[in-house]
């Protein structure tokens, strides 16, 4: 017996079985080159999608890192730059304060001096004056007493009268 034979007992036909392979390879390389190539570049596509934006969320992820290292570094030397001003601006007061104690000092320091020079200055023409004065009481007692010619006890009546009348008009 054949395999025909066999196969035809058994309810199984060889042309139509051939035919079912056939249309199965048909249908097969219809499938994969219509449907199962479309899917399956449309998955490549997904996947270098995908590929992409981890690429991409990878580069912005260091982007950021160095975006925020860079404010840092900004954020740090504003504060340095922040210090070296506020460090300026105290040595600038500090030496403005002291050359403002400084020339109040050289400043009252001539005052003193100019208060001491003008007393000493007046002392002086009070001393000329009560000299000039003196000068002038002992030429008064002097005529008064050539004038009168009296013993020691009227010249000293005399001088003491003077200087009472002298006291009285200082005194006005």
């Amino acid at each position: 017996m054949d395999f025909q034979e066999i196969f035809s007992k058994l309810g199984f036909d060889v042309r139509l079985a051939i035919i079912n392979a056939i249309n199965f390879l048909l249908f097969f390389f219809l499938l994969n080159k219509f449907l199962i190539s479309k899917i399956s570049r449309a998955v490549e596509h997904k996947q270098k999608k995908i590929a992409e934006s981890l690429e991409n969320a990878e580069r912005l992820e260091v982007e950021l890192a160095n975006a925020k290292q860079k404010s840092d570094e900004i954020i740090k030397e504003a504060d340095l730059k922040a210090n070296e001003i506020i460090s300026q601006a105290k040595q600038t007061a500090e030496e403005t304060a002291q050359e403002i104690i400084s020339n109040a000092q050289k400043e009252s320091e001539k005052i003193l001096t100019k208060a001491k020079e003008q007393i000493e200055q007046e002392r002086q023409e009070m001393l000329a004056k009560l000299q000039q004065l003196i000068a002038e009481v002992s030429i008064e007692a002097a005529e008064k007493i050539l004038e009168h010619e009296i013993d020691r006890k009227e010249d000293k009546k005399i001088i003491d009268n003077f200087l009472k009348n002298l006291k009285l008009e200082n005194e006005k």
